[in-house]
């Protein structure tokens, strides 16, 4: 069994040394190097004072390899590997239910309609408290992923602590393929604009577009809005593919240009009489990333689209996966991304620390990396905000609102009695229910804060119980439409 590991870990080694020298490095050196960390890993494990997990040892040291070149070249282990192929095929097995780690507690947001989740009567909501027997007070939302997804067929058990009954309710869901949209939502935002979120960009970006589009274009949509803030990327070709949704054919999109001539590459246009002509903003922020900053730099460069936000996050490293084993990876960058005026996307990153801070751009001067946007709004949330969001509290207010268990909903008999008569802003009458709910929960926070932050709390309580009442897609549109760079696209569309 020893020798069969060690054969394990030696080719393990050669693969991962073959891969980063490749043929520019002698044999003596990158055998040199691979019997420096052979060495290494057999001083460890013989002598280190408690017993090791052998596999992980291989794969944080390759990791540790990696992390030496630039923030985006990594090693997937099987887990990571796994979940990296289904966020691409726009896919996976499993039960069907938006969950999010609210402090101890998993709670279950919304179950997609039509899956096992949604037949079973799984309820927004709902806590789960084990997966297969396993507590999920420790485990974080990502692990909790993980334990629920799982090969087609196969069941699952689940603990659901649900509000007003006694007892847990335990269920077996069997697993079965689940559509991981892509864009998540679309609506008319106006008579004539209508708003389509990109989520990331997988292997069915351009295909849900164009069915969006088309029914958008059914309700009478003439302007477009296209959120790309928070998309941290995806499918260069579907970026490609989104860009040439809104250029004429022939244009440059994107180059690529690494170090070995087989990672230089342009991508062009390829098609005509799409959606040249309408007239398009697009919002960023930080988060925007990778793929997403491919569509709004070549689109601004060809003043195609206006761009509303924040200065992009300024990923433009190209990575090339390489198998290592059936079920793990390299993650290599290989080449950068250049925008169609020759503009490089990536940020500088020879100080990791403010490379992941993202801090802001100083005033006045241009940014090093990135896609610039023309008109510049902030949407950062405030701190106690994202306190309030992190404990689940306008969720779960918004659970207790519709199940008539706070004071001001007892009165409420339809959804139009908690709004200001023409506008689409909560009545002070739901932001003092909402105090109330949170003080008897003993909820620490500053009063002059809350004050402050009262037009930001109020867009949080709005979001939720219209979501509560109707769907999240209901309570986003009220959410977009209250959203200061939304407002602020609207405007812009209707000036053209």
């Amino acid at each position: 069994m020893k020798n069969k590991l060690k054969i394990k870990i030696f080719l393990f080694c050669l693969l991962t040394g073959f891969l980063l020298f490749s043929q520019e490095a002698d044999n003596e050196e990158w055998t040199n190097c691979l019997k420096k960390l052979s060495d290494a890993y057999f001083i460890v494990t013989e002598n280190y004072h408690k017993e090791i997990n052998k596999e992980k040892l291989i794969y944080s040291a390759i990791e540790g390899l990696l992390n030496s070149l630039d923030p985006h070249s990594h090693f997937y282990d099987p887990k990571m590997f796994e979940y990296m192929k289904e966020e691409q095929q726009g896919k996976f097995y499993g039960l069907g239910i938006q969950i999010q780690k609210q402090e101890d507690k998993l709670v279950v947001i919304s179950p997609l309609e039509g899956t096992p989740a949604y037949r079973m009567g799984i309820q927004a909501g709902d806590i789960i408290t084990h997966i297969n027997g396993e507590s999920t007070k420790e485990m974080s939302d990502l692990e909790a992923v993980f334990k629920l997804r799982g090969p087609k067929g196969t069941k699952v058990n689940i603990t659901i602590h649900r509000e007003g009954l006694d007892k847990p309710i335990n269920l077996t869901i069997i697993r079965e393929e689940i559509p991981l949209y892509s864009i998540p939502y679309s609506f008319m935002l106006t008579e004539d604009i209508g708003y389509i979120f990109i989520r990331s960009f997988t292997q069915t970006t351009t295909e849900e577009f164009e069915k969006n589009m088309k029914e958008l274009k059914k309700k009478g949509m003439k302007k477009l809005i296209l959120d790309l803030r928070y998309n941290s990327g995806g499918s260069l070709k579907q970026a490609v593919e989104i860009v040439d949704e809104f250029i004429p054919k022939g244009k440059l999109v994107v180059s690529i240009r690494g170090r070995k001539p087989y990672h230089r590459m342009e991508y062009y246009s390829r098609e005509n009489n799409q959606y040249e002509n309408i007239p398009l903003v697009i919002l960023i922020n930080k988060g925007s990333a990778s793929a997403s900053e491919i569509v709004a730099g070549a689109l601004r460069d060809y003043k195609r689209a206006i761009l509303i936000g924040e200065t992009t996050w300024g990923k433009g490293l190209v990575q090339t996966l390489y198998p290592v084993t059936y079920n793990t990876a390299l993650v290599l960058t290989t080449a950068q991304y250049f925008t169609p005026s020759g503009k490089v996307i990536q940020r500088d990153y020879s100080s990791l620390e403010e490379y992941f801070m993202a801090r802001e751009v100083e005033k006045g001067k241009p940014p090093k990396g990135g896609i610039s946007p023309d008109i510049y709004i902030e949407s950062k949330l405030p701190p106690l905000v994202v306190k309030f969001i992190n404990k689940g509290l306008f969720f779960r207010y918004a659970r207790k609102f519709v199940l008539k268990k706070t004071p001001l909903s007892k009165n409420i008999n339809k959804l139009d009695e908690i709004f200001e008569p023409g506008k689409i802003s909560i009545k002070k009458e739901v932001l003092d229910d909402f105090k109330f709910f949170i003080d008897n929960l003993k909820i620490k926070y500053k009063l002059e804060e809350f004050n402050k932050e009262v037009r930001a709390i109020k867009r949080e309580i709005l979001r939720e119980v219209i979501s509560a009442f109707k769907n999240q897609k209901e309570g986003m549109k009220a959410y977009r439409l209250t959203d200061p760079v939304v407002k602020k696209a609207i405007q812009i569309l209707k000036q053209n």
